[in-house]
């Protein structure tokens, strides 16, 4: 339940960041015409989509160990006993399938913090605006992208 507030706050700031560098980033061509560098969305889409695969394999491993000491703890289970254990239950299909969706979902937050980050007016009520933007769209998106991995997933027997 903490992970989607978390989610949230996090395409606002990005939105936010975009918003502000976008009045560093612009620059006229010969034409007269204003082209908006993205400089700093691409650079943070790029960190939100590492930082949420790598996140989501190592939030793996620790649950996993978190549940080794667990049943080592209340249950008086083997730590080699719950190895072997998960190793039967567990399969590499599903590390992939969190794997792919934390990417595909960092992707989805990055891409809508930066796209309504550089849409937003140059004002704090206007930077507002656009933050609240990127979550409702952020979180409009990743409800249709999980819908579509479910599927897919589903049909590939992960």
């Amino acid at each position: 339940q903490i992970l989607p507030k978390i989610e949230s706050a996090a395409v606002a700031l990005l939105a936010a960041h975009t918003a502000k560098r976008k009045a560093y980033t612009k620059y006229k061509v010969k034409a007269g015409i204003n082209i908006t560098l993205g400089v700093a969305g691409v650079t943070a889409s790029v960190a939100s989509i590492v930082l949420s695969g790598g996140g989501s394999s190592l939030i793996s491993l620790i649950g996993i160990l978190g549940g080794m000491a667990v049943a080592l703890g209340l249950l008086r289970i083997p730590p080699a006993a719950y190895w072997t254990e998960m190793l039967t239950i567990v399969d590499l299909s599903d590390l992939w399938v969190g794997v792919i969706k934390a990417t595909t979902f960092g992707l989805i937050i990055g891409l809508s913090g930066c796209l309504r980050g550089l849409q937003a007016e140059r004002s704090a009520a206007g930077v507002g605006r656009a933050a609240t933007s990127a979550v409702v769209t952020a979180l409009l998106l990743l409800v249709i992208a999980d819908a579509i991995y479910a599927v897919l997933f589903n049909i590939l027997g992960w």
